[in-house]
């Protein structure tokens, strides 16, 4: 390796900055149209030395899909950012970002040696704000020395190791000698990306302890390929010298996110005698909604790290929130809830944070005809006819419940106490809250005499975003006195063969790829029998509430068919909810929820009317609620009153929107609702 600054200067003044320079670069590799357009968005620009790492030009290769501008950049999330942590929010002084009591950030430049496609500053990496200026050193010192809890200083960019070794001396130096400040920690790509960086000038400044500081390297190595000999022996060089590397990944699909690639990239840096740190799953930033992975993903590498890997070689699965809520160690325990396109996230502070998984069809890909997710994914025309196909749906189900004999019922959009149902956010409504469901006030309607009443009507619920929720959504939920939760299956598949029929001209309908014949007697699963095949294990015996909402989310719900439609039946007691238990056997409750190629679309409960015992179960979600720090709401004593004049009863609830995608065989809620969320503020 180059001994001086010649290498590593020649490496940056020679950077691949455009996609024609690519093509000339590897002969026979030809940029599309839409590669060329996220190039016009998002810059790029790639060392050589990266660049010689990639072994195939084309987005399957690891290398190549992290520097090369790609289709998929395109994609519109309701949920993306271009300062997805709300740094913004959280700056106190020019260049410096605190979201935590004992650290903060300095962002000293906004240069790049390479600009990954998978950036969470990709606003401000590349740009032209230039190296931190002496005054605004100056500052920054000034707001560390007033807040002396501030003990760690992190150095980031853009790269702060692309500036000249005087000016880093100059940062390393001013924070150093800030009597606070024990550990300075330098984040740095340079050690994938041009290693040549790493001279023995550079080497003898960072381990000089300037300024008295502890210094650490964080280094960002994503893919066991870039832990090159050129990257290892700069890494080496640094340790030898007594500096600490440990390393940061992003987990990015189809680059890293298969548990072998991963376990190979730990394995290597342990070897190389760097600390694999974090990984961390990508930010909500605008332009990587392709690279994006489910939140399962990283879970799945989790298990597979810590069956095969040493204590010091497993690192730490993250996710780091907007705004003030610091990073989330994914674990079982972190999971709250996952399904229908989200995983719900408990953070330190019990604070909770809904995190949306990549929308259907964002594969990315460089050519022309994939990589789009716009919100909604329907053109104006296609929304149209979906809006109209909808419409006679909802039409033929009201057709069957008139029929039956339903009497179609509204009840309050607005109500004052709803129930105390934990991860569930009713949106406060002058001094109310919007309605999340209409069931307390429906059983109402039950206790005053009627006999089988329906309602269709909008319902909110805040915080819910994705390609299967939306904040405002429309839910059909009915009931049958007398009647048991059965008779309530043989009620939803009458009335989808109905809304198919509609539409579709008969009950078969295609969705996600299969075709599914709703007419079909719908097959029946207990939850004991499903958890014993699928996550081998039995809730009714051994009850473990928050392993039973992790399993159903990663292990049950995915191996449900995807070829029919299904009722999962009889919960075990203590996820009873609203539901009595059984009277042939007190373990289970009368609950199923019924699924239609994999997605739930129903929940039907047969309903308790023993209002000591639904007093009992509200005041323990309470409980729950005010130990996750939620909103505890007041107790409804008119429901609870009435709940003595409920006769035996059963009631389902069914979401619309989810029944007309299977109709219609859309990808995402957007293409069947005439207007969702269109900016990342009304996101989670």
């Amino acid at each position: 390796m180059d001994g001086g600054d010649g290498a590593w200067r020649r490496q940056l003044a020679n950077r691949i900055c455009s996609l024609d320079a690519l093509e000339a670069r590897f002969p026979g590799f030809v940029a599309t149209p839409r590669m060329r357009e996220a190039e016009r968005r998002f810059p790029m620009a790639v060392t050589e030395h990266y660049l010689s790492l990639v072994r195939e030009p084309s987005e399957s290769d690891p290398i190549f899909r992290q520097c090369v501008p790609d289709g998929g950049e395109l994609a519109a999330a309701a949920w993306a950012s271009l300062d997805p942590l709300g740094e913004d929010r959280c700056s106190p002084a020019p260049r410096l970002v605190r979201r935590y009591g004992d650290r903060a950030v300095l962002l000293a430049c906004s240069s790049c040696a390479t600009l990954c496609r998978h950036c969470f500053r990709k606003s401000l990496s590349g740009g032209a704000a230039g190296a931190v200026s002496d005054d605004e050193l100056r500052a920054v010192a000034a707001f560390l020395e007033a807040n002396p809890e501030v003990e760690d200083v992190l150095v980031s960019g853009g790269d702060p190791l692309t500036l000249p070794d005087e000016r880093i001396a100059a940062i390393l130096e001013t924070l150093g000698a800030v009597r606070s400040v024990r550990t300075i920690r330098v984040a740095s790509r340079l050690p994938a990306t041009l290693p040549q960086r790493f001279t023995p000038a550079l080497v003898k400044l960072l381990s000089s302890r300037p300024g008295g500081a502890n210094v650490f390297l964080s280094s960002h190595f994503n893919h066991p390929r870039e832990l090159c000999p050129e990257a290892a022996d700069a890494c080496g060089r640094l340790i030898d010298r007594g500096v600490p590397v440990q390393n940061q990944t992003v987990l990015l699909r189809g680059v890293n996110d298969s548990p072998e690639t991963m376990e190979a990239l730990c394995r290597a840096l342990y070897r190389h005698r760097v600390r694999p740190y974090y990984i961390f799953q990508t930010d909500l930033v605008a332009g990587i909604e392709h690279l994006r992975t489910p939140l399962d993903a990283g879970l799945r590498i989790m298990r597979r790290l810590r069956a095969r890997l040493s204590g010091p070689a497993i690192p730490h699965f993250c996710v780091d929130p907007p705004g003030k809520t610091g990073k989330i160690e994914l674990s079982p325990e972190s999971v709250v809830l996952q399904g229908g396109g989200r995983t719900v996230l408990r953070g330190p502070t019990g604070a909770v944070f809904a995190y949306p998984d990549p929308q259907d069809g964002c594969g990315g890909g460089s050519g022309d005809g994939g990589g789009e997710c716009a919100s909604p994914a329907a053109t104006p025309r296609d929304l149209a006819a979906n809006l109209q196909a909808r419409a006679k749906m909802i039409g033929a189900i009201r057709r069957w419940f008139d029929g039956e004999e339903f009497v179609e019922v509204e009840t309050p959009v607005r109500i004052a106490a709803p129930a105390n149902e934990p991860h569930i956010v009713p949106p406060p409504s002058g001094g109310a809250f919007l309605r999340a469901s209409p069931e307390l006030q429906m059983k109402r309607l039950m206790a005053l005499g009627m006999e089988k009443i329906y309602q269709i009507g909008a319902c909110f619920r805040s915080g819910e975003r994705g390609d299967r929720h939306a904040p405002e959504f429309t839910m059909l939920e009915w009931y049958r006195r007398g009647g048991g939760y059965r008779d309530l299956m043989r009620d939803v598949q009458a009335f989808a063969c109905a809304a198919a029929a509609a539409v579709r001209g008969d009950a078969a309908v295609r969705f996600a790829g299969r075709e599914i014949d709703l007419s079909r007697e719908w097959e029946r699963i207990p939850v004991r029998e499903a958890y014993r095949m699928f996550a081998h294990w039995d809730p009714v015996e051994n009850w473990d509430g928050d392993r039973f909402d992790v399993d159903m989310a990663l292990k049950v719900e995915p191996s449900l068919p995807k070829d029919r439609a299904v009722f999962l039946v009889d919960y075990p007691a203590p996820a009873a909810s609203l539901a009595r238990l059984s009277p042939g056997d007190r373990a289970v409750a009368e609950r199923w929820e019924a699924y239609i190629g994999g997605m739930e679309i129903a929940n039907a409960f047969g309903e308790l009317v023993d209002a000591a015992e639904q007093r009992t179960r509200f005041e323990a979600a309470a409980r729950e609620k005010a130990a996750l720090g939620e909103t505890v709401f007041a107790m409804d004593e008119k429901f609870l009153s009435a709940l003595r004049l409920l006769p035996q009863c059963a009631g389902a609830a069914l979401g619309i929107d989810r029944l007309a995608m299977v109709v219609l065989d859309a990808r995402s809620i957007d293409e069947v609702r005439a207007f969702v969320p269109e900016t990342a503020k009304e996101a989670p």
